[in-house]
């Protein structure tokens, strides 16, 4: 595990910890808009992630199934694109013990259909499994996916620069 990933991990290990003895959860967030569009954003490893889902130009947005059927949704192709690119292959190069979360590569067309949910269920288990978190494995694109997914910049991949 990289420098990053272990303080990312003692970083959640933490606040999950500080949570449970203060007896109280995250605060309530306002509503994130629906990713619009992809684009850059600042990686922790200092270089831009390419085609990541934002709203605009925020990356503080959220995807749910069903967001571009029928038609077309950038912020959904930029998700496919992500998964395919970098999750895939982390989840596959992770060894025997993650091969129930392996899936096909996804057609990236900017609809968030059945098998583009199943795939960012398996990463959220993924995530939760090696990292030792406990992010939903609801299928949807929010703050908690968003924070862990990994992004490609042209030559790797990366977590989002934390704000």
């Amino acid at each position: 595990m990289n420098f990053h990933k272990m303080a990312r991990h003692a970083l959640a290990t933490a606040l999950v910890a500080g949570a449970l003895v203060a007896g109280f959860g995250a605060p309530a967030q306002a509503a994130e808009s629906t990713c619009n569009s992809k684009g850059q954003a600042w990686l922790e490893h200092q270089a831009y992630g390419t085609k990541v889902p934002l709203y605009n130009t925020s990356q503080r947005c959220k995807l749910t199934p069903g967001d571009g059927e029928g038609g077309y949704n950038a912020g959904v192709e930029g998700l496919q694109y992500n998964l395919n690119k970098c999750m895939r292959p982390m989840i596959i190069a992770s060894g025997s013990g993650y091969t129930d979360l392996r899936f096909d590569p996804l057609v990236e067309d900017g609809e968030f259909g059945s098998l583009t949910k199943n795939a960012l269920i398996k990463v959220q288990k993924y995530v939760n499994r090696y990292y030792g978190v406990g992010i939903a494995t609801d299928g949807g694109y929010g703050p908690q996916t968003r924070s862990w997914m990994e992004y490609w910049d042209g030559s790797e991949c990366g977590f989002l620069s934390l704000p």
